[in-house]
């Protein structure tokens, strides 16, 4: 085969691996009362990547969906750019990824997984007013026995209704005559 011919093939090669180039960069979470910060540091793309208009970016959450990107953002999305996102509340298995335009290798692109454990406190976005586990178990165990004894007073009502049933349910005391003869003393 041709020396030409090698020489090509290898420049494809490599021009496809530089354009279609997939770079890692960190992410970093913060957090502050409810409020959840993703930040991707701006010094992590190539020198020559103009990331505010050379890049497009898109925050996607644990399902898949894209919450924020260059267009826009969603609840619990508060404000996001290609290098921060802040949240109302905690959301884990967020990725940012970004496509950036290089202008010496062509398209990058980036992708970080921004790493958080929320809790089941995060989950209830720290609602004021409301009832503690603590107190919700303290008010059903009330119930239960309020209930219970309410159900066992029932019960004796009706069997004492029951029982004593004769005479209209009135306690008569009778004076029963004794007519026996005294035994006899020996």
């Amino acid at each position: 085969m041709d020396k030409t011919y090698w020489v090509t093939a290898v420049a494809v090669v490599c021009f496809v691996f530089q354009v279609n180039s997939a770079e890692k960069f960190i992410c970093t979470v913060s957090r502050n009362g409810d409020q959840t910060t993703y930040t991707i540091p701006d010094d992590s793309r190539a020198l020559d990547v103009d990331a505010v208009h050379e890049c497009d970016f898109s925050w996607i959450n644990g399902t898949n969906f894209t919450i924020a990107d260059n267009s826009g953002h969603i609840p619990p999305v508060l404000n996001s750019s290609i290098n921060s996102l802040i949240t109302s509340k905690c959301v884990e298995g967020i990725v940012i990824k970004q496509q950036c335009v290089s202008k010496t290798t062509g398209m990058i692109d980036y992708t970080a997984n921004c790493v958080v454990t929320c809790t089941e406190k995060d989950f209830s976005h720290g609602e004021e007013g409301g009832l503690s586990k603590g107190w919700i178990v303290v008010i059903a165990v009330t119930a239960v026995l309020v209930v219970l004894g309410g159900l066992i007073f029932l019960g004796y009502k009706i069997y004492r209704k029951s029982y004593f049933s004769h005479c209209g349910g009135r306690y008569l005391f009778v004076k029963v005559p004794n007519n026996h003869p005294k035994p006899a003393e020996v």
